[in-house]
């Protein structure tokens, strides 16, 4: 697995800690996506997993092909994240629109994809209660997804320490999700790894 690492920040694609999107209800099956392209509108940090304390490290609309090994530098450069004010993060949410651009391999049950956009939705593609599964809420239902996950470590930044490494890693092996035979993108799967200097 290729990551990259900035002094203090961030992002590679293609992990394969990912789980097949499970949906209640209906038969699910999933490929690797081979294009993966997903709107971020705002990334932040959190000091607890409600998010009720959220620092801003960025707030413009990017879109990024998390399943390139190019995503890294996009990302770090999109969110920076030397300016975050002194304190502790527990966890790091992103702010995705459920509309996704994307290709993949074929599943037992759907047809290898070309590039196709397509929308989650709260009727097509997601059950809202088997969103929590894969760290997700909707930010606005049907348009945008909360994508809070956990850090593998609290992330202190103080003025008198060297800030810690933090990698994170999206993955796409699950990306081309089936659902009774129609193919959608699976949700955006991600991990974060914090490492003290």
């Amino acid at each position: 697995m290729k990551k990259i690492l900035f002094i203090f920040a961030l992002f590679y694609s293609n992990a394969s800690f990912a789980a097949c999107f499970a949906v209640t209800g209906a038969t699910t099956d999933c490929a690797q996506a081979t294009e993966y392209q997903v709107s971020v509108s705002k990334v932040e940090l959190c000091a607890d997993a409600a998010c009720t304390s959220a620092v801003t490290v960025a707030d413009t609309t990017a879109s990024f092909d998390i399943a390139t090994a190019a995503v890294g530098a996009q990302v770090g450069a999109y969110a920076n994240l030397n300016t975050v004010p002194v304190g502790t993060y527990t966890h790091i949410r992103s702010t995705v629109s459920s509309t996704i651009t994307y290709a993949g391999d074929a599943t037992a049950n759907c047809t290898a994809k070309t590039s196709t956009t397509a929308t989650l939705t709260s009727s097509g593609g997601v059950v809202n209660a088997d969103l929590a599964a894969a760290d997700l809420q909707w930010a606005v239902i049907d348009q945008s997804l909360y994508h809070l996950v956990a850090l593998s470590a609290p992330l202190t930044i103080s003025k008198t320490s060297f800030p810690p490494q933090v990698s994170i890693d999206f993955s796409t092996a699950d990306g081309h999700l089936c659902v009774n035979g129609t193919s959608f993108p699976g949700p955006p799967v991600m991990a974060v790894t914090v490492t003290p200097n």
